[in-house]
C-alpha cells in the first residue's frame, strides 16, 4: 500500500535465471496482495496495475482462483449498484468493471453480466418501449451499449442471446399493430440468483497446495482447474441438498454422487463427464 516500488519490478528480472525456483515466494506475495485488496474498490485502478504483472507468472488456476476470490465479488457489487438510465447515463462504474475483462476469468465476467446487468438492461428497455419513444433514440442507445462490449464478451453465446432478446423487443414494438395494446409487465428479475458472496470463501487455488477434504472440495477444485464457476445458488435446494451452479449446469451432490439437471429431471453423472459437458 505504501511502497513506491512494486514488488514485481524487483522479482521479475530474476525470472529468466531462477524460473520455478522463485515459486516459494509467490504464496507470501499473494497473501500480501490479498491483504492490500481488503478495502479496495473498483474505482481505484491502481490495483490492476499492481496485479497485472503477475498474471503470466502465477499458474492459470491459481490466478483465476485469486481473481474469483478477491476481485470478482467487488465487481459484482459494483454492477449490482449500477444504475441504467437512458436520460442521464453515468458510465464510470461500467468502465471500472469492464476494464478487468482480460484479467478476470471470462466465465466470471459473463456470469456477472448475465445475473446483474442484463436483467436491469432489458427491464429498462421494455419500460422505455412502452412510453411512445423515439425509436431512433432507442436504436442509438442499443448500438451504444453494444459498442461498449469487448469482442471476446460480445461473441459469447450468453451475451449474444441477451442482445438478441433486446433487439427482438425493439423490432416487435416497431413492427407491432397500431392499435393500443395492454402494456406488458417488465421482464422479471431472476428469482434464482447466484450467491456471489460465496466467492469470498472459496479458498480454492489461492495457495500453491490445496487440501481436498471432501467430495465437494474435489468438485470445487476441478471447477477451478477448468476455470468454471462453482457457486451455491441462493434459496435453491432439492430434497434438502444445496443446488450449485457448475459452469452453465445446475447440480447437487448426494453421498459423493453428482446429479445434474437436464430435460426437467435430475440425473447422476460422473465428475469427468460433467466437466466435458460444460467445458
Amino acid at each position: 500500500l505504501t511502497d513506491p516500488i512494486p514488488i514485481h519490478s524487483w522479482t521479475h528480472p530474476w525470472l529468466p535465471l531462477m524460473k520455478d525456483r522463485l515459486e516459494p515466494l509467490y504464496q507470501p506475495i499473494r497473501a500480501k496482495l490479498s491483504q492490500a485488496l481488503q478495502n479496495w474498490q473498483p474505482s481505484d485502478s491502481s490495483a490492476k496495475a499492481v496485479l497485472l504483472p503477475w498474471q503470466k507468472v502465477f499458474k492459470q488456476s491459481t490466478w483465476d482462483g485469486f481473481m474469483n476470490t478477491y476481485i470478482v465479488p467487488k465487481l459484482v457489487t459494483t454492477m449490482q449498484q449500477f444504475i441504467i438510465d437512458p436520460r442521464q447515463q453515468v458510465l464510470d462504474p461500467w468502465h471500472w468493471f469492464i476494464s478487468w475483462y482480460e484479467v478476470v476469468p471470462l466465465a466470471s465476467m459473463i456470469a456477472i453480466l448475465e445475473k446483474t446487468f442484463f436483467p436491469k438492461w432489458l427491464q429498462v428497455l421494455n419500460v422505455w418501449l412502452n412510453t411512445n419513444p423515439n425509436y431512433q433514440e432507442i436504436q442509438r442507445w442499443y448500438s451504444g451499449w453494444r459498442s461498449l462490449l469487448p469482442l471476446a464478451i460480445i461473441n459469447h453465446t450468453i451475451i449474444k442471446e441477451k442482445l438478441t432478446e433486446g433487439l427482438v423487443m425493439i423490432d416487435r414494438r416497431i413492427s407491432g399493430p397500431v392499435n393500443v395494446q395492454p402494456t406488458p409487465q417488465p421482464p422479471p428479475l431472476p428469482n434464482v440468483n447466484v450467491n456471489y458472496e460465496a466467492i469470498f470463501n472459496r479458498g480454492v487455488a489461492t495457495t500453491s497446495s490445496t487440501v481436498v477434504s471432501s467430495f465437494k472440495d474435489l468438485v470445487e477444485k476441478k471447477a477451478s482447474d477448468h476455470n468454471l464457476l462453482f457457486l451455491p445458488i441462493t434459496n435453491r435446494t432439492f430434497e434438502g441438498k444445496q443446488v450449485y451452479q457448475f459452469g452453465n449446469a445446475n447440480i447437487y451432490i448426494d453421498k459423493n454422487v453428482i446429479f445434474v439437471y437436464e430435460n426437467n429431471q435430475w440425473v447422476p453423472l460422473r465428475l469427468n463427464d460433467l466437466i466435458h459437458r460444460v467445458v
